[in-house]
């Protein structure tokens, strides 16, 4: 692969990867994810106002789908072409790449 070819490649994956996270963070209803919390933890842990709330709501609510979408749009595109292989079926994903002298795998 040309250094200018994987350039293209990161970027439209980078791209893919925000449009995702935009998208997962536009399904986020506050009501309803308020309803879900305890209160009494926001106070037990120092948080003082609404705005902290949403703030910490908003930095779980991404953090728990970000490695996801992450291996999703960028890692396994951008391992697979560099590595001319195929995504690996092994849980955690990676790239396969067979060699005459046998299976090489990451």
């Amino acid at each position: 692969m040309q250094p200018h070819e994987l350039d293209q490649l990161v970027k439209r994956c980078l791209g893919d990867f925000y449009e995702r996270r935009l998208r997962k963070l536009t399904t986020l209803r506050l009501k309803v994810t308020l309803r879900k919390k305890n209160p009494y933890l926001f106070r037990a842990v120092g948080i003082q106002n609404a705005a902290e709330i949403v703030e910490g709501l908003l930095q779980a609510y991404m953090s728990s789908s970000d490695e996801g979408i992450f291996g999703d749009a960028f890692f396994e595109p951008v391992a697979k072409a560099v590595s001319g292989g195929v995504v690996s079926d092994a849980e955690g994903g990676g790239a396969e790449r067979s060699r005459s002298e046998g299976e090489v795998k990451a």
